[in-house]
């Protein structure tokens, strides 16, 4: 350490540190500055570890939820607001979400799971955010859809909450 800078750190410090943020829809690990900010309409605040799981919190808890995340291009704040397991509000107006997919064996198209999804201030820069990232496949939806597909999920579905392809409605 002496020579080349660093620290050690227990194996219980570092699990204890690493896993103490948990995404409040699919429960995987997260950390703050990369998940996307929920606040319950009770005043408990969690986190998504990704655009979808935020938006699935309001069907996890079926209460109104407010979601503060950011464009996946240009980090520009985009807050959503529920009421009643639809939107409320989306600011700015324009913006819209990308719903990551991967093609199934058998050909159908399922999510991607967490990770690959996102909010966008507005469509260019979704369009130019999926020239940046070919290989990244999937669709420009509105978050309004994407809400209302968290929504239709059973609660069989939430709990096997983003395994690839499990968090499709039904």
């Amino acid at each position: 350490m002496a020579r080349s800078g660093g620290s050690l750190v227990s194996l219980e410090a570092l699990a204890e540190l690493e896993l103490s943020h948990r995404c409040g829809f699919c429960d995987r690990a997260c950390y703050p500055q990369d998940a996307a900010k929920v606040i319950i309409a009770d005043g408990v605040h969690t986190f998504g570890c990704c655009s979808q799981c935020a938006l699935g919190v309001a069907a996890r808890t079926g209460k109104d939820i407010e979601v503060h995340e950011r464009d996946r291009l240009t980090g520009q704040p985009i807050i959503v607001k529920t009421f009643e397991g639809r939107i409320a509000s989306i600011d700015p107006p324009t913006a819209v979400a990308w719903f990551g997919q991967r093609q199934s064996p058998d050909g159908s198209w399922v999510s991607a799971g967490c990770f690959h999804q996102g909010f966008f201030a507005n469509a260019d820069n979704l369009r130019q955010w999926v020239q940046q990232h070919p290989y990244e496949t999937g669709r420009q939806i509105t978050i309004a859809q994407a809400l209302a597909d968290k929504m239709k999920l059973s609660p069989q579905q939430i709990k096997k909450a983003c395994k690839i392809g499990e968090c499709a409605p039904k």
